[in-house]
């Protein structure tokens, strides 16, 4: 859909975007798309597919009528309003932090039953988790172990996509426009938090931060084109500590902050330090003697370990973005009255949003359980094919909730969004089986899942889905923001720091797109 003027024609700069309920206002030139308008402006849209025009979630009510940023051409003077928001996301913030992983002598206080105390007399360190989607940012008293806060906001680099990918492809030789957006960010989160806590500026001791490799790379804005072309190799290793001023934009600031700022170690191109931070917590944990385990972060660029002994074999696949919602017709993030429990009940759908809100939108942990309704009830078949004769098939698409009486929306999955579903359960599927395959089909003692949707899937729906494998049934167990606890355990002690370099030195990557097994099992895992 294109805005016109008729005949009129103007010269450059002579046309002013307004986004009145934000209270902003940008002059465009003629023909100038108006996703990058929104984009140069800082405005957070959803952009999943990263302006391609495939995914449908950049929409916006322009001059009164809606239509697709990525599509609409500024033709006229424009008054914008962006209709859905996601300043209610649900953000994962647990690191499941027991007490032996704090500071000798520390007592570990459960920041949910406990307020903690304000200030910190003896100096505080700093925990900042960069996710695609989220970003989270921690606050801890160094003589306690004691958190003191903990900030958290949306990835404002996700109107340039939902994915890695989508990141790398706009940084291919120029990183700095995504990475002034994540250090600005950053910065301002924990120039807040710090604020919030009560706590100065001189009393941050050490930052450590952790991310994906593309995440990382972006903060220290650096070009990304050996991370998005073959052979996929890493062409900038990271120092070992930096100066908060060469991260982060501190000009002109007084009382800014004076330590040194750690970036998480990646294994390789896409297993990257929040994989490694991850390990990190696993290993601090001394988990049984001999135990062998696997990681799985199933976030849109699904990372996965298997150590056993002392082998750390790790890969990544890609996944994309369903888990998250992205991709899918109805889907998103975890937001208020998004569905993120379904089951059946005597016949129909029963579903529980985030918050308890009126159904406006599917989930991660929501669509994996619309999916193991779909193949208990028939309404899909083995090869992921709608079945036209299911009473709850009809115009290609199958309703899963009408909440719209009570303020909420028509919510359907189409055969596209299935097929989405496929291809990230098959991805992640045979990614745990081609490595547990690379141990002589040694099934690992333990299988935990990181992140937010690893945190709120229900087991069951995974296994009925197929997105694990039996093997592991009753060896599943979530672990909460892993990456943002082992930040936070580098943060406390230093030591931990260099625990983490040395998990990802000996990390041993197999690239599954040359893997003849993977592309075997990918194939298989197709089916439900």
């Amino acid at each position: 859909m294109k805005l016109t003027r008729g005949d009129k024609t103007k010269s450059v700069m002579d046309w002013t975007v307004r986004f009145s309920e934000l209270g902003i206002s940008a002059q465009a030139n003629d023909g100038d798309n108006l996703l990058d308008i929104i984009r140069a402006n800082g405005i957070d849209i959803a952009a999943d597919c990263g302006g391609r025009g495939s995914c449908g979630k950049c929409v916006v009510v322009a001059n009164g009528e809606r239509g697709l940023a990525c599509e609409l051409l500024v033709r006229d003077d424009m008054n914008v309003t962006i209709p859905r928001s996601d300043d209610d996301y649900d953000i994962l913030t647990d690191t499941k932090l027991p007490s032996e992983t704090n500071p000798p002598g520390a007592e570990y206080i459960d920041p949910a039953n406990t307020e903690a105390p304000r200030g910190a007399t003896a100096g505080t360190s700093i925990a900042v988790d960069i996710g695609t989607t989220t970003i989270v940012t921690k606050l801890i008293d160094l003589a306690s172990g004691r958190e003191l806060g903990t900030a958290a906001a949306l990835n404002e680099q996700r109107p340039y996509g939902a994915d890695v990918i989508s990141r790398i492809n706009a940084s291919m030789d120029d990183a700095f426009p995504l990475s002034a957006i994540i250090t600005e960010q950053v910065d301002k989160m924990i120039i807040e938090l710090l604020k919030d806590s009560d706590v100065l500026t001189g009393a941050v001791r050490r930052v450590v931060v952790a991310g994906n490799t593309t995440m990382s790379y972006l903060l220290l804005g650096l070009p990304c084109r050996s991370l998005g072309l073959a052979p996929f190799e890493p062409a900038f290793a990271f120092k070992d500590e930096y100066s908060y001023g060469e991260i982060f934009p501190v000009k002109g600031r007084e009382n800014r902050i004076d330590a040194p700022v750690f970036v998480m170690p990646f294994i390789s191109a896409y297993v990257g330090g929040d994989i490694t931070a991850g390990l990190l917590q696993r290993e601090s944990l001394k988990v049984g003697d001999g135990e062998s385990y696997i990681l799985v972060d199933m976030g849109t660029n699904g990372e996965i370990v298997y150590h056993l002994g002392e082998r750390f074999l790790c890969t990544a696949t890609a996944a994309g973005p369903a888990f998250e919602g992205g991709n899918i017709s109805c889907g998103s993030g975890s937001v208020e009255g998004a569905i993120s429990k379904v089951r059946m009940e005597n016949g129909a759908f029963k579903c529980e949003t985030i918050g308890g809100a009126p159904a406006r939108s599917v989930c991660g942990s929501g669509l994996l359980d619309v999916m193991a309704c779909f193949i208990d009830e028939g309404i899909v078949d083995a090869t992921g094919a709608m079945n036209a004769d299911s009473p709850y098939v009809g115009d290609n698409a199958v309703i899963v909730a009408d909440d719209r009486p009570s303020g909420g929306e028509r919510i359907a999955l189409t055969q596209k969004d299935v097929r989405e579903f496929q291809l990230a359960k098959s991805a992640t599927r045979s990614g745990i089986e081609t490595l547990i395959g690379e141990f002589g089909d040694c099934v690992p003692d333990k299988l935990y899942l990181a992140g937010g949707f690893g945190q709120r899937l229900d087991p069951n729906s995974a296994f009925t889905t197929g997105l694990l494998p039996e093997s592991v049934r009753n060896r599943v167990e979530p672990i909460g923001n892993s990456s943002l606890a082992g930040a936070a355990l580098a943060a406390v002690d230093r030591e931990r720091f260099g625990a983490a370099a040395r998990i990802a030195a000996v990390g041993e990557e197999i690239n599954l797109a040359t893997h003849a097994r993977f592309n075997q099992l990918f194939m298989e895992h197709m089916m439900f």
